[in-house]
């Protein structure tokens, strides 16, 4: 008998600036005592496998489970640095038309709560434009450290660029899912504190769950690829 199938992988970069696909010549930078580097274990992939198309439900979301991974942020010297995260399929993210009634994340938040909505990233379309799912990207907190010693998060939002305020540090809210737009910064302080800490190495656990909309509403071929795809961004503080 064919099978019918889905071949689920996200892929997630990391990176430290995008190329301007202009022709616009650009000479831009910055000074700094330390340069630091953004790592993702595996390679950034969460690569979900081949989900056969007769496990899909017509009626509700197909929740796909989760993936782990960990984002490692290394400096030469102790430095001040978050990241931000963007999501490069934003049009295909199917939470983002749909009620969150009608399409959701379980166990998609860091405190296995559900993801819908605007906190959901795109996976692609059908070859009939049809949106074909969403997946979130939440942080565990009580895991994030920093030189190998226990810190807290804290989150700047609305973010454009330029220097971010002192005032503007909060505790970084319970679901562990920033803004997948870019506009928020997430970095570390000290427990009980609310300033960005300096340091050589950060690790941010991150959680990447995945679900895939009603059957009813997608018209899949023999196999249809997910494309997925989100870019972290350091941002010196």
């Amino acid at each position: 008998m064919k099978k019918h199938l889905l071949a689920a992988v996200l892929s997630l970069t990391a990176t430290a600036a995008y190329a301007d696909p202009t022709a616009m010549l650009k000479v831009q930078g910055s000074l700094t005592t330390a340069g630091c580097v953004p790592e993702l274990t595996n390679g950034g992939l969460a690569n979900f496998g081949e989900v056969g198309l007769d496990s899909l439900s017509s009626a509700v979301p197909y929740q796909a489970g989760h993936k782990n991974m960990t984002l490692t942020i290394k400096c030469q010297s102790a430095t001040r640095v978050g990241w931000a995260i963007k999501d490069d399929r934003p049009d295909s993210n199917l939470g983002a038309k749909t009620l969150a009634s009608e399409f959701y994340v379980e166990n998609g938040t860091a405190n296995g709560g559900r993801a819908s909505g605007a906190m959901l990233s795109g996976v692609g379309k059908t070859s009939a434009g049809e949106n074909i799912g969403g997946y979130a990207v939440s942080t565990d907190l009580s895991a994030v450290t920093a030189d190998g010693v226990a810190v807290q998060p804290i989150a700047s939002t609305l973010y454009s660029g330029g220097t971010i305020s002192s005032k503007s540090w909060i505790n970084m809210w319970a679901t562990g899912i920033i803004y997948n737009n870019g506009s928020d910064v997430m970095t570390v302080s000290a427990m009980g504190a609310r300033a960005p800490l300096a340091f050589t190495s950060a690790s941010f656990p991150l959680k990447v769950a995945l679900a895939i909309g009603p059957s009813k509403n997608l018209t899949l071929t023999d196999k249809t690829d997910l494309d997925g795809q989100s870019t972290i961004t350091l941002v010196y503080l």
